[in-house]
């Protein structure tokens, strides 16, 4: 063969250890990319099973400690996502059978997602559920005692979900008898707190209730009441200055409009010398009522460790904001539309 290529037959050897040398390489380079299609293959079944995107790369042998990193870190979020999806199943195993639902096997983070949003609104069905039941049964206790029921004719009340419809019907019919005989003692406690709730300029957000007419609105009617009541007491120095300002400011402004008109100077002059002996006294009155104000909201706020309001309003910062928008001396009252709210005593 090395006579007919003419090739002597030390060059010949060479050539052939070359074309073993590329026999070798090519072994190398075909296990590489084996190895490298093979991890490649495992990624790509990853992204499938958590439900991602596919990477499309063109693969060279050197590929493959890039694609070990890729497979190591689908591994790890695969292991993660197992663990969330039986942690939500954990916790929906905990609640009674009737709140829960059958899951897939889905690594997806939709699926995962979907599952996290099953299980919260499974757990808020039942922690509503689990109040209503504590809330029915003490208000059929209730009834029981308020309507003299003899142990004889009560029954047992197991904490049970499934026994929830029965209580509640038990608790419909035992409203109907109770109502007619508390119907007016509620009336007159909510007639009451209305009262208070006026005289304190609050609103009537209280009895935003579900069933007003039930017997766990009275002890919280009672309860508000006194509540109200020592606010009230603690406040009643507050609210008679308050008053006599309120007053001073609107003869204050009533006597700013007759002071701009022109026929007041035909007046007696008794009467304008008691106006001008009221324009005179009133700034000074105002500012010392202002001080005992201040005076008074510090001490309640230290009395009763909260701020005085008046409706849902820091008293202390409306009367603020009113005295720094105002424009009055002892010659000129001008005064802002905000004002304080008026106190209904």
């Amino acid at each position: 063969m090395c006579q007919k290529l003419l090739v002597e037959p030390k060059e010949c050897k060479y050539l052939w250890e070359l074309q073993r040398e590329q026999s070798v390489l090519e072994h190398i380079f075909e296990e590489r990319m084996a190895s490298v299609s093979q991890l490649y293959q495992q990624c790509l079944e990853l992204f499938d099973v958590l439900g991602m995107d596919h990477i499309s790369i063109e693969l060279e042998p050197n590929d493959a400690l890039e694609l070990e990193i890729i497979l190591k870190n689908l591994q790890v979020e695969k292991e993660y996502r197992i663990q969330q999806r039986e942690r939500f199943e954990e916790q929906l195993k905990l609640m009674p059978l009737e709140f829960q639902e059958p899951t897939n096997t889905d690594l997806s983070l939709q699926s995962l997602k979907a599952l996290e949003s099953l299980v919260l609104r499974k757990q808020q069905e039942y922690h509503t559920k689990t109040q209503q039941l504590q809330t029915v049964i003490a208000e059929i206790k209730n009834f029981w005692s308020d309507l003299d029921i003899s142990l004889e004719q009560q029954i047992e009340l197991d904490a049970d979900l499934r026994h929830l419809p029965l209580y509640l019907e038990m608790a419909e019919e035992l409203r109907k008898t109770w109502t007619v005989k508390m119907r007016s003692k509620i009336d007159d406690l909510s007639n009451q707190l209305k009262q208070l709730l006026d005289k304190l300029s609050m609103d009537y957000s209280f009895f935003e209730l579900d069933e007003l007419y039930s017997p766990l609105v009275i002890p919280k009617l009672e309860q508000e009441i006194k509540r109200l009541q020592t606010i009230l007491l603690k406040s009643k120095s507050i609210l008679d200055v308050h008053q006599q300002r309120q007053d001073l400011l609107l003869k204050m402004q009533n006597f700013e409009k007759t002071a701009s008109d022109p026929k007041r100077l035909f007046r007696p002059s008794f009467q304008l010398l008691e106006e001008e002996k009221f324009r005179k006294t009133c700034y000074p009155t105002l500012l010392k009522l202002e001080s005992q104000l201040f005076q008074l909201l510090d001490k309640y706020q230290q009395d009763m460790g909260e701020h005085f309001c008046l409706g849902s309003h820091d008293f202390k910062l409306l009367l603020e904001q009113e005295i720094k928008s105002r424009f009055v001396n002892e010659s000129v009252f001008l005064f802002s539309e905000k004002k304080t709210p008026r106190s209904k005593m």
